[in-house]
């Protein structure tokens, strides 16, 4: 799963890493969420599309179900909100597999 913020003026990727990504991340652990990393860009350039990537991965796709389906509504409402202290816009989500590794 990766969820890509687009790279704004507004986005604050010290509140994200200190404050976001560890509530996320202690809320999805229960679902099976077995590790994470947040990819900050490194070089800002004109046209860069994303100021951070954040990469999770599960233990199998049951676990993205039960994540979804089962985190209670409040709590994905106080995730919805909290990214407005960091972020001006919505992030891209992307559920993908693995189709090679090195």
């Amino acid at each position: 799963m990766l969820i890509a913020y687009p790279a704004t003026p507004v986005f604050n990727s010290t509140y994200y890493l200190s404050h976001h990504v560890p509530a996320v991340a202690a809320s999805w652990t229960p679902y099976g969420l077995v590790g994470y990393r947040a990819l900050q860009s490194q070089v800002q350039t004109a046209g860069d599309p994303y100021a951070m990537i954040f990469e999770a991965e599960w233990r199998d796709m049951d676990a993205v179900n039960d994540m979804l389906t089962k985190t209670p509504e409040e709590e994905k409402q106080r995730f919805e909100e909290d990214e407005k202290r960091f972020t001006d816009t919505a992030p891209v989500v992307w559920f993908m597999g693995v189709g090679a590794q090195g």
